[in-house]
């Protein structure tokens, strides 16, 4: 299955980080984790788009993202966001949209 979105960012950091998207289970369990920007992307300069082609069909799933402007590659003191909310993938349905504003440090 797949999903696609946008993620956004209205904070005060800048700069070429990469940025993440982490699919977990209703149990917090990684199922996918993976770097959506490729080089790097400057949020402050707007919105990215991404797309996840290898879902497992199932869930509930929730997914996060977060902008690694430490530059250290694991989920910590960074800009992070949540998508609110449990989403199932079928195989074969259409691509489900999730948007996921950063909005927050942990």
């Amino acid at each position: 299955g797949w999903i696609e979105g946008k993620i956004s960012y209205s904070g005060n950091k800048s700069g070429n980080h990469k940025l993440y998207v982490k699919i977990t289970d209703s149990n917090s369990q990684g199922i996918l984790e993976k770097d959506v920007s490729l080089l790097g992307v400057d949020l402050s300069r707007g919105s990215m788009d991404y797309l996840f082609l290898d879902i497992p069909p199932g869930g509930p799933y929730r997914a996060a993202s977060y902008w690694d402007v430490n530059d250290n590659g694991i989920y910590d003191n960074d800009p992070v966001g949540d998508y609110f909310g449990m989403f199932l993938i079928s195989s074969g349905l259409p691509t489900i949209r999730i948007d996921i504003p950063l909005t927050r440090n942990p």
